[in-house]
């Protein structure tokens, strides 16, 4: 996706994903983060009025992330974080050139760990496995922040919290049926943790680019164009579905889900982002981790803008 200055895609063996954009206003459900980029004249938010969406045509397969800012510089470096599904595994990664800079995993705490991304079924939660709620992204949903930064003038050392490793338990709700795919981890050998040789100039991000994923039969129920037509048997949920008859057999079931009481809460944030946290008592939403500043990985690729 490009949105203005800036650009998010998912790659399988090195090739982006085809994705589709829909309108913002024909999107139904809640909990949906927007694409935007703060006018540095105004200093107010410019939303993109689509939702991008990445075909995945096979749940199993990994991928990696790529991210790029036109207008970052060795004069104008610019920081981004990432969240795979509302999880932050407390890294960045600086940008100094127009150049694409690719994210292959997360880390653990200590960096002894890498977890590699690959496409998984949802795993959906008991009643007593409800998780809490990230205030960033939301299940089948990659979004990549970017900051203003300046190089640090002094050693900074951070304690991180990491990843774990493992993939998030999805409410089985309405509004998260039709997610289909989340991400899982395949976890290899770190090197351990660069230390970051720039820090953020402000908290609050220059753009915020939101790229969903969802199964190849996602697309055919809404009647779109993928790339090929010998997809064979397409994931969604826990099942494997070939016809557009089946997956609105799986989607009915979420509409026969019995109806549960709900509370909403609205939150303003620093970004300019409305979240709404739908089915969880305040008590249960998760307070957001310190951001540090600690990995610039030499082991990223660069690719050509």
């Amino acid at each position: 996706m490009h949105f203005k200055d800036f650009t998010l895609e998912l790659l399988v063996n090195g090739q982006p994903l085809e994705e589709h954009d829909l309108p913002f206003s024909e999107i139904n459900e809640i909990n949906y983060e927007r694409t935007y980029v703060v006018n540095k004249t105004s200093n107010g938010c410019e939303y993109s009025d689509l939702v991008t969406y990445a075909v995945v045509t096979e749940p199993g397969v990994k991928y990696e992330i790529r991210y790029s800012a036109r207008n970052a510089s060795e004069k104008n470096p610019i920081m981004t974080h990432t969240y795979i599904d509302g999880n932050f595994d407390d890294t960045c990664r600086t940008l100094t050139n127009s150049s694409f800079r690719v994210q292959k995993s997360f880390h653990n705490a200590n960096g002894s760990k890498e977890f590699d991304f690959r496409f998984a079924n949802t795993i959906w939660a008991e009643n007593d496995e409800s998780q809490g709620i990230s205030i960033v992204g939301t299940p089948g949903c990659i979004t990549t922040k970017f900051y203003d930064a300046t190089k640090a003038t002094k050693k900074m050392v951070y304690n991180i919290k990491g990843h774990d490793g493992v993939q998030i338990k999805v409410p089985e709700l309405k509004k998260n049926l039709n997610v289909g795919i989340t991400t899982a981890f395949e976890e290899r050998e770190g090197r351990g943790l660069g230390e970051s040789k720039y820090t953020r100039t402000n908290k609050r991000p220059i753009a915020c680019l939101c790229l969903h994923y969802r199964p190849a039969s996602w697309f055919l129920l809404r009647g779109l164009n993928l790339p090929t037509q010998e997809h064979g048997s397409l994931s969604i949920g826990d099942s494997m579905v070939e016809t557009k008859e089946d997956v609105k057999e799986e989607i009915n079931r979420g509409n026969n889900l019995a109806k549960r009481s709900r509370e909403v809460i609205v939150v303003k944030d620093e970004d300019c982002e409305i979240i709404d946290f739908t089915s969880f008592s305040p008590s249960k939403r998760v307070k957001p981790e310190p951001t540090v500043y600690i990995l610039d990985s030499d082991d990223d690729e660069n690719k050509a803008f």
